[in-house]
């Protein structure tokens, strides 16, 4: 009989101790997750790079795949095609895309870019100073880039006729080197990017006339992180803690630059350190901390004027039916208000 009752105890202790290091077994084991961005690497991306490399990722019981991507259009697509679990890009593009795809809206759940670069380049030698003068002129951009994909917002903003535009369609690798040849009047493009393609090229600030979206009454969001409806709905932890360690990868980036543009270049040994040391500083200081940002923190977003932004692209796009703003942007899966303060 004792034999009998010490071996039943034995077992119980056998296959208690069993589940145990199952458990264990199973919460050492990272979660799988893929990251698509915006574009090719660049030095605003470092806000991923570095939660990788300096292990936020790892402590949230995350592994992440990060890759480059083909423009924010394509990663909402294959975001809402669960080819990734999470993506990088233009948080305007929501709108028209959710409309489109009531049963399967992509979130924006964090906004990382307050303000949008989106712009209108141009060579001082073309006389083009204000947004009016672009008309009868070409404007060079490829058809899915996101500035010309936004441009009736800036137009409608400042009277633009568009019916008195002539784009030119063109690959992105392409674009900037039209315009230095005089084969464009104008490029579609984002601020940061252009500006430093054309230094390289060598021409000055000083000979470019930069018609920024912002500045010309299209006071847009710029770039978030968004996810799949479904998949916030079924993974609501893991989004949790992926935004929880993009943002102690965003601190570590502002905190130093150069570490940051060294992570990047993990990823891609080509890229320039100077170029992308520049352009993460400007998009810093131009979209990310802004005045809003540094009076109420990262990714609050003002209601009005989110409810101003679909609106603007509802209008500019002939959007019939805009999502309503809850169905752009939540923020229910943020970290709390004190920790996103800078």
């Amino acid at each position: 009989m004792l034999i009998r009752i010490f071996n039943r105890l034995l077992c119980g202790l056998l296959a208690t101790g069993l589940a145990m290091a199952c458990t264990a077994v199973q919460a050492q084991t990272p979660r799988d997750m893929k990251l698509v961005l915006d574009w090719t690497w660049q030095g605003n991306h470092a806000f991923f790079t570095l939660a990788d490399d300096n292990g936020h990722f790892g402590r949230e019981g995350l592994r992440v795949k990060i890759d480059r991507g083909f423009g924010s259009g394509d990663t909402i697509a294959k975001v809402a095609a669960g080819t990734y679990d999470i993506g990088f890009g233009d948080v305007n593009l929501l709108v028209p895309f959710n409309a489109k795809n009531p049963d399967n809206k992509v979130i924006c759940v964090m906004m990382l870019l307050d303000g949008s670069l989106n712009a209108i380049v141009a060579r001082t030698s073309s006389g083009i100073r204000s947004p009016k003068d672009l008309e009868g002129r070409k404007i060079a951009a490829p058809v899915n880039d996101n500035s010309r994909l936004l441009f009736p917002i800036f137009a409608r903003a400042n009277g633009v006729d568009e019916s008195k535009i002539n784009w030119l369609s063109v690959q992105p690798n392409v674009r900037d080197g039209l315009l230095v040849r005089g084969e464009t009047d104008a490029v579609a493009s984002v601020y940061t990017s252009t500006l430093l393609a054309l230094e390289a090229l060598g021409i000055s600030r000083n000979d470019l006339v930069m018609l920024r979206y912002s500045e010309f009454g299209a006071d847009l969001y710029g770039m978030g992180l968004m996810v799949s409806e479904k998949f916030l709905e079924a993974n609501p932890e893991a989004v949790r803690a992926f935004l929880r360690a993009t943002l102690r990868g965003t601190r570590d980036t502002f905190a130093d630059t150069r570490g940051a543009i060294a992570s990047l270049r993990k990823r891609d040994s080509l890229l320039s350190e100077a170029t992308e040391l520049s352009r993460l500083e400007m998009i810093r200081d131009l979209a990310v901390l802004t005045r809003s940002v540094k009076a109420n923190g990262l990714s609050t977003v003002d209601p009005a004027r989110l409810e101003r932004t679909i609106g603007f692209v509802a209008q500019s796009m002939g959007v019939a039916n805009p999502p309503a703003p809850r169905d752009v942007f939540r923020g229910d899966y943020l970290p709390a208000l004190a920790d996103r303060r800078f």
